[in-house]
């Protein structure tokens, strides 16, 4: 999953927890931080400032880590990527859900990250779309 476009940790947290179906004090366990800390994020009164802490939380939800790390402030953002939004396909949420549960066994997870990660190199690689034959009306 790829950060919005200029997302500040704020938004990057609340909407992939939130796209999770995770609550913030099971993320904060997850990350073994404190609940506040989850809350202090979320309303954007802080960021991490530990990059083993945003690997972490990237990993766990399957996010590119640079965009992840620039989203809380420790890369510089030197390119302009278009907006996404959060996904609502059932079977993207599904994936999501599956890489956050710790009963997900870690050789699934590896599995389905580098199964998402061919999928990805697979969307920036398109064909140049075609244009379509439009049925011309007769009058």
């Amino acid at each position: 999953m790829r950060n919005t476009a200029g997302d500040t940790w704020a938004t990057l947290v609340k909407r992939t927890r939130a796209a999770a179906g995770m609550t913030g004090a099971e993320l904060s366990r997850r990350l073994n931080v404190d609940r506040a800390t989850i809350w202090r994020w979320e309303a954007g009164k802080q960021s991490p400032e530990n990059a083993d802490l945003i690997k972490a939380f990237a990993d766990l939800f399957a996010l590119d880590v640079d965009d992840a790390l620039k989203a809380a402030g420790l890369r510089p953002t030197t390119e302009i990527r278009p907006a996404v939004s959060t996904p609502t396909d059932p079977d993207v949420l599904k994936l999501m859900r599956l890489l956050a549960d710790p009963d997900t066994p870690e050789d699934i997870k590896e599995q389905v990250r580098a199964m998402l990660k061919v999928l990805n190199a697979m969307a920036e690689v398109r064909t140049p779309k075609q244009p379509r034959n439009r049925a011309r009306k007769d009058a």
